[in-house]
């Protein structure tokens, strides 16, 4: 996701439309891969699909260390990564495009991820991704 000064790697899981997110200063493709392995550390995952960006050209460094299996969206077909750019689009009512990103730090930036996290979503069967990723149910008080 582009911004002002800065973008951000955004990664969401197709099951659970869980989000990842990291800001980097530069989109080159040692950076983008450096995000890419610390936020997939500890989470479980088969599959990648990036798009067709410059930044994604270390994929065969994230497929090792991730022991992931890495596909690439055909050039120019967005809905093939309709997840993530669907959650883009949530994203940007946080994050705008006019946003300087270089003062977005990863404080501010935790509080949005983990509140589109805890938002209820119709394809989920109102869940939250949270709910969903974690395979935990939160009790509502009424």
């Amino acid at each position: 996701m582009y911004g002002k000064q800065g973008h951000l790697v955004t990664l969401v899981d197709r099951h659970s439309r869980y989000l990842l997110a990291r800001r980097i200063p530069l989109r080159t493709k040692a950076i983008t891969a450096n995000a890419v392995i610390d936020m997939l550390r500890e989470q479980p995952r088969n599959t990648l699909t990036f798009d067709n960006g410059v930044e994604f050209a270390d994929h065969e460094r994230i497929a090792q260390k991730t022991e992931t299996v890495v596909f690439f969206a055909d050039p120019y077909a967005s809905w093939q990564c309709g997840s993530n750019e669907n959650t883009n689009g949530r994203l940007r009512c946080f994050v705008p495009r006019s946003m300087d990103l270089s003062q977005l730090s990863s404080q501010k930036l935790r509080p949005i991820v983990q509140k589109m996290n805890h938002q209820p979503r119709k394809c989920l069967g109102w869940k939250t991704p949270h709910e969903v990723h974690h395979n935990v149910s939160v009790a509502v008080i009424v």
